[in-house]
C-alpha cells in the first residue's frame, strides 16, 4: 500500500515539472525578462544588491512596476532608458564613430 501512495506521488511530482516547449512554439519571455524586487534592480544596474536604496531613491526616473507590493522591472526596458539617455548625452557608439 505505502508503495502506490509513494509511486503516486513520485507521478505528480513528475508532472509538476516545467515541459519542453513544443516544436513551433515559443516561451513566455517575459519571466526571463523580469527583475523582481528591489536587489534585483539594484544587481542588474550596478553590480551590487546592497544597493537597493539607491532604486527605491530613483523609482521616478526608472521603469519600474508593482506586482503586488514587490517592485518590478524589465531588463529590457531598464537598457533602453540608458541607451535613451546616452544618445541624449551623445555617448555610445555614434559618438566614438564621430570622434574618430
Amino acid at each position: 500500500m505505502s508503495k502506490e501512495v509513494h509511486s503516486e506521488t513520485v507521478a505528480l511530482v513528475i508532472r509538476a515539472e516545467p515541459q519542453e516547449p513544443q516544436q513551433g512554439a515559443t516561451a513566455p519571455a517575459l519571466s526571463d525578462d523580469l527583475l523582481e524586487g528591489a536587489e534585483a534592480i539594484a544587481l542588474f544596474l550596478y553590480g551590487d544588491a546592497k544597493k537597493k536604496r539607491r532604486v527605491y531613491h530613483l523609482m521616478p526616473h526608472l521603469p519600474i512596476f508593482r506586482m503586488g507590493n514587490a517592485i518590478c522591472a524589465r531588463k529590457s526596458s531598464l537598457l533602453a532608458m540608458v541607451e535613451t539617455q546616452e544618445k541624449g548625452m551623445g555617448v555610445g557608439l555614434e559618438a566614438t564613430k564621430a570622434a574618430s
